[in-house]
Protein backbone atom coordinates (compact mmCIF):
# COMPACT_ATOMS: atom_id res chain seq x y z
CA UNK A 1 0.00 0.00 0.00
CA UNK A 2 2.96 2.07 -0.07
CA UNK A 3 4.38 4.86 2.49
CA UNK A 4 1.32 4.40 4.73
CA UNK A 5 0.87 6.04 8.29
CA UNK A 6 0.46 3.52 10.53
CA UNK A 7 -1.77 5.81 13.27
CA UNK A 8 -4.88 3.85 14.94
CA UNK A 9 -7.19 6.48 12.75
CA UNK A 10 -5.66 6.11 9.60
CA UNK A 11 -5.44 2.22 9.92
CA UNK A 12 -9.55 2.32 11.16
CA UNK A 13 -9.74 4.27 7.65
CA UNK A 14 -7.85 1.63 5.64
CA UNK A 15 -9.82 -1.04 7.34
CA UNK A 16 -13.65 0.48 6.87
CA UNK A 17 -13.11 0.93 3.02
CA UNK A 18 -11.85 -2.68 2.37
CA UNK A 19 -14.88 -3.73 4.43
CA UNK A 20 -16.99 -1.10 2.22
CA UNK A 21 -14.86 -2.71 -1.14
CA UNK A 22 -16.12 -6.34 0.59
CA UNK A 23 -19.68 -6.01 0.50
CA UNK A 24 -19.79 -3.93 -2.89
CA UNK A 25 -18.27 -6.79 -4.67
CA UNK A 26 -20.83 -9.57 -3.55
CA UNK A 27 -21.64 -11.75 -6.63
CA UNK A 28 -24.15 -14.68 -6.94
CA UNK A 29 -22.67 -18.00 -6.72
CA UNK A 30 -20.57 -19.28 -10.00
CA UNK A 31 -19.89 -23.00 -8.77
CA UNK A 32 -20.47 -25.05 -11.30
CA UNK A 33 -23.67 -27.77 -11.00
CA UNK A 34 -22.32 -31.13 -9.70
CA UNK A 35 -19.32 -29.28 -7.53
CA UNK A 36 -18.70 -29.87 -3.83
CA UNK A 37 -20.84 -26.94 -2.35
CA UNK A 38 -20.70 -26.18 0.85
CA UNK A 39 -24.52 -25.85 1.26
CA UNK A 40 -27.57 -26.87 -0.80
CA UNK A 41 -30.63 -25.51 -1.09
CA UNK A 42 -33.42 -27.81 -2.58
CA UNK A 43 -36.38 -26.29 -3.22
CA UNK A 44 -39.57 -28.09 -2.36
CA UNK A 45 -41.99 -25.13 -4.01
CA UNK A 46 -41.15 -21.59 -4.67
CA UNK A 47 -41.78 -20.54 -1.09
CA UNK A 48 -40.12 -23.55 0.95
CA UNK A 49 -36.58 -24.59 0.42
CA UNK A 50 -34.54 -27.22 2.31
CA UNK A 51 -31.21 -25.22 3.06
CA UNK A 52 -28.72 -28.18 4.05
CA UNK A 53 -25.26 -26.62 6.04
CA UNK A 54 -21.93 -27.78 5.32
CA UNK A 55 -21.07 -31.57 7.22
CA UNK A 56 -25.03 -32.04 7.04
CA UNK A 57 -26.59 -35.66 6.36
CA UNK A 58 -28.27 -34.47 3.62
CA UNK A 59 -25.54 -32.39 2.09
CA UNK A 60 -22.73 -35.29 2.21
CA UNK A 61 -25.50 -37.70 1.04
CA UNK A 62 -26.15 -35.45 -2.48
CA UNK A 63 -22.40 -35.57 -2.68
CA UNK A 64 -21.60 -39.32 -2.73
CA UNK A 65 -25.40 -39.33 -5.06
CA UNK A 66 -23.34 -36.89 -7.56
CA UNK A 67 -20.29 -39.03 -7.58
CA UNK A 68 -21.88 -42.36 -7.80
CA UNK A 69 -23.62 -40.77 -10.82
CA UNK A 70 -20.27 -39.41 -12.46
CA UNK A 71 -19.21 -43.27 -12.32
CA UNK A 72 -22.44 -44.49 -14.11
CA UNK A 73 -23.98 -46.10 -11.44
CA UNK A 74 -27.48 -46.25 -10.05
CA UNK A 75 -27.21 -44.48 -6.42
CA UNK A 76 -30.95 -44.47 -5.75
CA UNK A 77 -31.06 -48.02 -3.64
CA UNK A 78 -27.09 -47.26 -2.15
CA UNK A 79 -28.50 -43.58 -0.95
CA UNK A 80 -31.11 -44.92 0.42
CA UNK A 81 -30.24 -47.12 3.11
CA UNK A 82 -26.78 -44.77 3.50
CA UNK A 83 -29.39 -41.60 4.32
CA UNK A 84 -31.88 -43.79 6.18
CA UNK A 85 -28.86 -44.83 8.18
CA UNK A 86 -27.86 -41.32 9.28
CA UNK A 87 -30.79 -39.89 9.98
CA UNK A 88 -32.42 -42.99 11.72
CA UNK A 89 -35.42 -42.84 9.16
CA UNK A 90 -38.36 -45.17 8.92
CA UNK A 91 -40.70 -44.12 6.20
CA UNK A 92 -40.33 -44.74 2.34
CA UNK A 93 -38.03 -44.78 -0.65
CA UNK A 94 -38.43 -40.63 -1.59
CA UNK A 95 -37.93 -39.50 2.27
CA UNK A 96 -33.83 -39.56 1.13
CA UNK A 97 -34.84 -36.95 -2.03
CA UNK A 98 -37.16 -35.15 -0.42
CA UNK A 99 -37.43 -34.44 3.18
CA UNK A 100 -40.26 -32.71 3.98
CA UNK A 101 -41.27 -30.40 6.50
CA UNK A 102 -43.27 -32.32 9.98
CA UNK A 103 -46.57 -32.15 8.50
CA UNK A 104 -47.85 -34.83 10.83
CA UNK A 105 -47.46 -32.72 14.06
CA UNK A 106 -49.82 -29.94 12.28
CA UNK A 107 -53.01 -29.06 13.93
CA UNK A 108 -56.43 -30.01 12.18
CA UNK A 109 -57.95 -28.06 9.60
CA UNK A 110 -60.82 -27.00 12.25
CA UNK A 111 -58.20 -24.52 13.81
CA UNK A 112 -57.30 -22.62 10.30
CA UNK A 113 -61.18 -22.90 9.54
CA UNK A 114 -62.01 -20.80 12.59
CA UNK A 115 -60.45 -17.78 11.27
CA UNK A 116 -63.63 -17.04 9.27
CA UNK A 117 -65.21 -15.45 12.15
CA UNK A 118 -62.03 -13.44 12.81
CA UNK A 119 -62.08 -11.37 9.29
CA UNK A 120 -63.00 -7.52 9.68
CA UNK A 121 -65.91 -5.96 7.30
CA UNK A 122 -63.57 -5.01 4.11
CA UNK A 123 -64.11 -1.28 5.19
CA UNK A 124 -62.10 -2.10 8.15
CA UNK A 125 -59.65 -3.81 6.16
CA UNK A 126 -59.01 -1.70 3.93
CA UNK A 127 -58.56 1.04 6.38
CA UNK A 128 -56.24 -1.15 8.34
CA UNK A 129 -54.23 -1.96 5.83
CA UNK A 130 -53.42 1.41 4.36
CA UNK A 131 -52.53 2.61 8.17
CA UNK A 132 -50.53 0.45 8.37
CA UNK A 133 -48.97 1.11 4.65
CA UNK A 134 -48.45 4.87 6.04
CA UNK A 135 -47.42 4.51 9.18
CA UNK A 136 -45.90 0.77 9.74
CA UNK A 137 -44.65 0.03 6.61
CA UNK A 138 -41.51 2.33 6.75
CA UNK A 139 -37.77 1.04 7.21
CA UNK A 140 -38.42 -2.16 6.98
CA UNK A 141 -40.10 -4.82 3.92
CA UNK A 142 -42.58 -7.33 5.19
CA UNK A 143 -44.16 -8.53 2.42
CA UNK A 144 -45.37 -7.78 -1.71
CA UNK A 145 -48.50 -5.28 -1.64
CA UNK A 146 -48.86 -6.06 -4.94
CA UNK A 147 -49.59 -10.41 -3.92
CA UNK A 148 -51.01 -8.78 -0.21
CA UNK A 149 -53.78 -7.36 -2.40
CA UNK A 150 -54.49 -10.41 -3.96
CA UNK A 151 -54.30 -12.76 -0.89
CA UNK A 152 -56.91 -9.89 0.36
CA UNK A 153 -59.29 -9.93 -2.72
CA UNK A 154 -59.06 -14.02 -2.91
CA UNK A 155 -59.96 -14.61 0.72
CA UNK A 156 -62.72 -11.82 0.73
CA UNK A 157 -64.35 -12.98 -2.32
CA UNK A 158 -66.27 -15.65 -1.06
CA UNK A 159 -66.42 -18.38 1.32
CA UNK A 160 -63.68 -20.37 0.79
CA UNK A 161 -62.42 -23.40 2.39
CA UNK A 162 -59.09 -22.82 4.54
CA UNK A 163 -56.43 -25.43 5.25
CA UNK A 164 -53.31 -25.52 6.58
CA UNK A 165 -51.32 -24.07 3.84
CA UNK A 166 -53.46 -20.90 4.17
CA UNK A 167 -51.65 -20.25 8.03
CA UNK A 168 -49.05 -17.97 6.90
CA UNK A 169 -50.78 -15.59 4.70
CA UNK A 170 -53.68 -15.78 7.55
CA UNK A 171 -51.25 -14.73 9.92
CA UNK A 172 -50.34 -12.06 7.75
CA UNK A 173 -53.48 -10.25 6.77
CA UNK A 174 -54.16 -10.43 11.02
CA UNK A 175 -50.56 -9.53 12.05
CA UNK A 176 -51.12 -6.46 9.19
CA UNK A 177 -54.55 -5.42 10.47
CA UNK A 178 -53.31 -5.84 14.05
CA UNK A 179 -50.23 -3.60 13.84
CA UNK A 180 -52.46 -0.84 12.00
CA UNK A 181 -54.85 -0.69 14.85
CA UNK A 182 -51.84 1.06 16.75
CA UNK A 183 -51.84 3.73 14.29
CA UNK A 184 -55.20 4.04 13.40
CA UNK A 185 -55.55 7.44 16.09
CA UNK A 186 -52.84 8.80 13.72
CA UNK A 187 -54.85 9.43 10.43
CA UNK A 188 -55.78 13.20 10.58
CA UNK A 189 -59.00 12.95 8.34
CA UNK A 190 -61.64 9.91 9.31
CA UNK A 191 -63.38 7.68 7.15
CA UNK A 192 -67.16 8.07 6.88
CA UNK A 193 -67.40 4.38 7.25
CA UNK A 194 -65.33 5.02 10.43
CA UNK A 195 -68.12 7.23 11.81
CA UNK A 196 -70.43 6.31 14.14
CA UNK A 197 -74.71 6.99 13.95
CA UNK A 198 -74.07 10.39 16.27
CA UNK A 199 -71.23 11.47 14.24
CA UNK A 200 -68.54 10.94 16.53
CA UNK A 201 -65.19 9.13 15.37
CA UNK A 202 -65.11 5.46 15.83
CA UNK A 203 -61.81 4.17 15.22
CA UNK A 204 -60.52 0.34 15.71
CA UNK A 205 -59.00 0.24 18.91
CA UNK A 206 -56.71 -2.41 20.35
CA UNK A 207 -59.21 -4.88 21.39
CA UNK A 208 -59.68 -5.60 17.48
CA UNK A 209 -55.67 -6.04 17.65
CA UNK A 210 -55.46 -8.06 20.73
CA UNK A 211 -58.38 -10.68 19.35
CA UNK A 212 -55.97 -11.00 15.95
CA UNK A 213 -53.12 -11.66 17.82
CA UNK A 214 -54.92 -14.17 20.01
CA UNK A 215 -56.11 -16.09 17.31
CA UNK A 216 -52.98 -16.16 15.01
CA UNK A 217 -50.79 -17.50 18.08
CA UNK A 218 -52.87 -20.43 18.08
CA UNK A 219 -51.61 -21.14 14.65
CA UNK A 220 -47.59 -20.35 15.59
CA UNK A 221 -47.13 -23.82 15.89
CA UNK A 222 -48.13 -25.39 12.20
CA UNK A 223 -46.05 -21.85 11.12
CA UNK A 224 -43.01 -23.47 13.06
CA UNK A 225 -43.68 -27.02 11.15
CA UNK A 226 -44.42 -25.26 7.80
CA UNK A 227 -41.66 -23.17 7.74
CA UNK A 228 -42.02 -21.07 4.15
CA UNK A 229 -41.49 -18.10 3.36
CA UNK A 230 -44.90 -16.84 4.10
CA UNK A 231 -44.31 -18.35 7.76
CA UNK A 232 -40.98 -15.35 8.12
CA UNK A 233 -43.23 -12.52 6.79
CA UNK A 234 -45.50 -13.59 9.30
CA UNK A 235 -43.35 -13.71 12.53
CA UNK A 236 -41.91 -10.60 11.14
CA UNK A 237 -45.54 -8.63 11.57
CA UNK A 238 -45.68 -11.24 15.45
CA UNK A 239 -42.52 -8.91 15.85
CA UNK A 240 -43.67 -5.44 14.79
CA UNK A 241 -47.10 -5.93 16.83
CA UNK A 242 -45.25 -6.65 20.15
CA UNK A 243 -42.24 -4.69 19.49
CA UNK A 244 -44.05 -1.67 21.20
CA UNK A 245 -45.44 -3.43 23.98
CA UNK A 246 -42.08 -6.21 24.76
CA UNK A 247 -39.48 -5.37 22.55
CA UNK A 248 -36.84 -7.47 24.26
CA UNK A 249 -38.94 -10.22 25.49
CA UNK A 250 -41.94 -11.15 23.07
CA UNK A 251 -40.38 -9.20 20.02
CA UNK A 252 -37.28 -10.35 19.97
CA UNK A 253 -38.63 -13.97 20.22
CA UNK A 254 -40.67 -13.72 17.31
CA UNK A 255 -37.82 -11.84 14.98
CA UNK A 256 -35.87 -15.04 16.35
CA UNK A 257 -38.59 -17.20 15.01
CA UNK A 258 -38.25 -15.33 11.90
CA UNK A 259 -34.71 -16.12 11.41
CA UNK A 260 -35.04 -19.13 12.17
CA UNK A 261 -37.74 -19.90 9.48
CA UNK A 262 -35.22 -18.07 7.13
CA UNK A 263 -32.36 -19.75 7.71
CA UNK A 264 -34.64 -23.60 6.70
CA UNK A 265 -35.14 -22.31 3.76
CA UNK A 266 -31.60 -20.85 2.98
CA UNK A 267 -32.72 -16.83 2.73
CA UNK A 268 -29.14 -15.98 4.12
CA UNK A 269 -27.31 -17.76 1.68
CA UNK A 270 -27.23 -16.85 -2.35
CA UNK A 271 -29.31 -18.98 -4.46
CA UNK A 272 -27.08 -19.83 -7.34
CA UNK A 273 -28.95 -22.53 -9.13
CA UNK A 274 -31.56 -22.12 -11.41
CA UNK A 275 -35.81 -22.33 -10.38
CA UNK A 276 -36.50 -19.26 -9.03
CA UNK A 277 -37.37 -16.11 -10.55
CA UNK A 278 -35.59 -12.74 -10.16
CA UNK A 279 -39.22 -11.16 -8.10
CA UNK A 280 -38.41 -14.37 -5.75
CA UNK A 281 -35.16 -14.17 -4.74
CA UNK A 282 -35.42 -10.26 -4.37
CA UNK A 283 -38.34 -11.09 -1.82
CA UNK A 284 -36.33 -13.77 0.09
CA UNK A 285 -33.33 -11.24 0.16
CA UNK A 286 -35.62 -8.44 1.63
CA UNK A 287 -37.41 -10.99 4.01
CA UNK A 288 -34.41 -11.84 4.78
CA UNK A 289 -32.55 -8.29 5.66
CA UNK A 290 -35.57 -6.85 7.51
CA UNK A 291 -35.59 -9.88 10.06
CA UNK A 292 -31.54 -9.33 10.80
CA UNK A 293 -31.89 -5.46 10.72
CA UNK A 294 -34.69 -6.04 13.19
CA UNK A 295 -33.26 -8.49 15.36
CA UNK A 296 -29.49 -7.27 15.81
CA UNK A 297 -30.92 -3.74 16.41
CA UNK A 298 -32.40 -5.55 19.47
CA UNK A 299 -29.86 -7.33 20.82
CA UNK A 300 -27.62 -4.50 20.68
CA UNK A 301 -29.89 -1.67 22.34
CA UNK A 302 -31.44 -4.51 25.16
CA UNK A 303 -28.11 -6.55 25.59
CA UNK A 304 -29.43 -9.37 23.97
CA UNK A 305 -27.21 -12.42 21.50
CA UNK A 306 -27.34 -11.96 17.60
CA UNK A 307 -29.55 -14.73 16.39
CA UNK A 308 -27.12 -15.02 13.62
CA UNK A 309 -23.30 -14.13 12.87
CA UNK A 310 -22.70 -12.05 9.97
CA UNK A 311 -20.03 -14.07 8.84
CA UNK A 312 -22.77 -16.62 7.45
CA UNK A 313 -24.30 -14.29 5.48
CA UNK A 314 -23.67 -13.82 1.88
CA UNK A 315 -26.92 -13.18 0.27
CA UNK A 316 -26.98 -9.98 -2.02
CA UNK A 317 -28.29 -6.61 -0.41
CA UNK A 318 -31.89 -5.53 -1.64
CA UNK A 319 -32.59 -4.09 -4.78
CA UNK A 320 -34.63 -2.35 -6.39
CA UNK A 321 -36.89 -4.26 -9.57
CA UNK A 322 -39.98 -3.44 -11.43
CA UNK A 323 -41.55 -6.70 -10.18
CA UNK A 324 -41.86 -5.55 -6.48
CA UNK A 325 -42.83 -1.87 -6.66
CA UNK A 326 -45.37 -0.74 -4.88
CA UNK A 327 -48.84 -0.04 -7.12
CA UNK A 328 -49.10 4.46 -6.34
CA UNK A 329 -46.89 4.85 -3.81
CA UNK A 330 -43.06 5.13 -3.58
CA UNK A 331 -40.59 2.49 -2.65
CA UNK A 332 -39.38 2.46 1.12
CA UNK A 333 -36.11 0.66 -0.52
CA UNK A 334 -33.60 3.51 0.07
CA UNK A 335 -35.02 3.50 3.61
CA UNK A 336 -34.14 -0.12 4.06
CA UNK A 337 -30.65 0.38 2.71
CA UNK A 338 -30.21 3.18 4.94
CA UNK A 339 -31.11 1.50 7.49
CA UNK A 340 -28.87 -1.98 7.01
CA UNK A 341 -25.83 0.63 6.83
CA UNK A 342 -26.76 2.40 9.85
CA UNK A 343 -27.03 -0.95 11.63
CA UNK A 344 -23.89 -1.65 11.12
CA UNK A 345 -22.32 1.18 12.19
CA UNK A 346 -24.85 1.01 15.79
CA UNK A 347 -22.95 -2.72 15.95
CA UNK A 348 -19.54 -1.37 15.48
CA UNK A 349 -19.75 1.18 18.53
CA UNK A 350 -22.00 -0.97 20.41
CA UNK A 351 -19.27 -2.08 22.29
CA UNK A 352 -17.68 1.45 23.01
CA UNK A 353 -21.02 2.63 23.97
Amino acid sequence: MGDISFEPSNLQFIADALERDQVSSRKPSTLAPGSSELYSIHPLSTNTMIYSGEFSHWNFSRMIRRKLQSLGNDPDDSMVVFFCSMSSCTGDSHTAHDPFRATGLQSPSSIIASARKYFPPRHIADFLLETFLEYTLTNYYYFDETEFRQKLDYYYAEDRYLDINDAGWICTLFMTFASGTQFAYMHASRPPYLQSMSGEDHLPDDTIGLALYRFSCRLIPDLITTASVETVQAFLLFGVYTMPIDTSGLAYTYLGLAIKMAIQNGMHRQFGEEGLDARTIELRNRLWWSAYALDRRISILHGRPVSVSPTEIDCEMPKDIPELRPPGRVTNLPNLTATLQLTEQLAKVAPIM
